[in-house]
């Protein structure tokens, strides 16, 4: 993949206020295997995965406490090395990295069998099983990859974002979706407790990373499913939203962007993440979301990202199709900025790299204000 636009975080800054800068920025939060290889080489990746099976990563806190298998960091774009990170955003024209920060517990089974609990699956099954999980890293321990991040880039254009989670994805992976749902009709106790839990450790990790040169945060928290959300709304609105303000608050005292990923219809959630004071909004479904019906309505409060179709034209059209689909996002969409050419999750293994390439030059050649 050739490289034609050199990064500039300003470009990527500017379209989450909703303001112009140069061109039109196209990013993602993580590029998955197939196409980091297709873009700097598989023996590269191969080098990153020995060195991380042999504990040589800047990852030590989560390659202990969370990945087992320490060799599968090597899989994502956000979690490579600073020059190999960078070659993929040189070569892809993003003006931003992403260093994931999140903590998700597993059970010390799974740890022991080498497996990763599922949502659906769960970890534990009551409170009396709170005690089992185990601790996460330390803030220090977390703050170590942010620090080499921070560093490795400065000087080359590129910026760097903190991505972290809020408490509701995290409590329904831990006790599994099924038993998640019966515990908001019987005891919602046992949510709260978690919630506090997963709250505690995010808010003390964005409170320190916004002592640092972090030039904005995502937050990741899958509130919908293509209907809208799951779980009572008023719920959200009285438990998750307060946590959650206070959380981003660190970031919003400094003026700094705060983008927020939610899967499914999103609809009835765009008010609240409004309200927050958040100032973009990611991945956008196109399967229950009409993102030219929310520029119109809500342009002006947040930047759109994403709505590539990751589950159509990206994973199953052509290049051509591709090119069709970003050209016509851009055309009405991009006009006095607040959107950002992507994926409408991230750029999975079901991505042909002739479609992500296609993608990214279309942006590089129609996104130019």
């Amino acid at each position: 993949m050739e490289h034609i636009i050199q990064p500039d975080k300003q470009r990527f800054l500017k379209a989450l206020q909703r303001k112009t800068h140069d061109r039109v920025p196209n990013w993602e939060f993580v590029l998955m295997r197939r196409n980091t290889e297709a873009i700097i080489g598989s023996d590269k990746i191969k080098n990153v995965e020995e060195r991380y099976r042999r504990l040589d990563t800047m990852w030590p806190a989560r390659s202990e406490s969370e990945i087992n298998d320490r060799s599968a960091l090597a899989s994502y774009s956000c979690y490579l090395p600073v020059e190999e990170y960078k070659e993929i955003l040189q070569k892809t024209g993003q003006d931003t990295a992403v260093c994931t920060l999140s903590w998700k517990p597993k059970s010390r089974k799974a740890e022991k069998e080498g497996t990763i609990a599922r949502g659906q699956e769960g970890i534990i099954s009551s409170r009396s099983e709170i005690e089992t999980l185990p601790s996460p890293p330390s803030v220090k321990e977390m703050m170590a990859p942010l620090d080499y991040y921070i560093e490795g880039f400065r000087g080359t254009g590129i910026g760097v974002g903190v991505l972290v989670r809020s408490v509701f994805c995290n409590t329904y992976e831990t006790l599994g979706m099924e038993n998640f749902m019966l515990k908001m009709y019987d005891d919602q106790k046992l949510i709260t407790m978690l919630f506090d839990m997963f709250f505690e450790y995010s808010a003390a990790i964005v409170e320190e990373a916004s002592k640092r040169d972090v030039d904005f945060l995502g937050l990741d928290d899958d509130l919908c499913d293509n209907n809208g959300f799951l779980v009572n709304p008023d719920f959200i609105r009285e438990q998750w939203l307060p946590r959650t303000r206070e959380i981003i608050n660190p970031f919003i005292r400094q003026n700094k962007p705060v983008l927020y990923h939610c899967c499914g219809n999103i609809k009835p959630f765009i008010p609240m993440i409004i309200d927050l004071g958040i100032s973009a909004v990611q991945p956008i479904q196109p399967n229950c979301n009409d993102i030219y019906e929310y520029k119109k309505e809500y342009g002006r409060d947040l930047c759109l990202i994403g709505n590539i179709d990751l589950a159509g034209v990206l994973s199953l059209g052509t290049p051509e199709q591709v090119r069709e689909s970003t050209k016509e996002h851009i055309e009405r969409l991009a006009p006095e900025g607040g959107y950002v050419v992507g994926s409408s999750h991230s750029v999975t293994d079901d991505v042909p790299p002739e479609n992500y390439k296609a993608m990214i030059e279309t942006a590089w050649k129609y996104g130019r204000y």
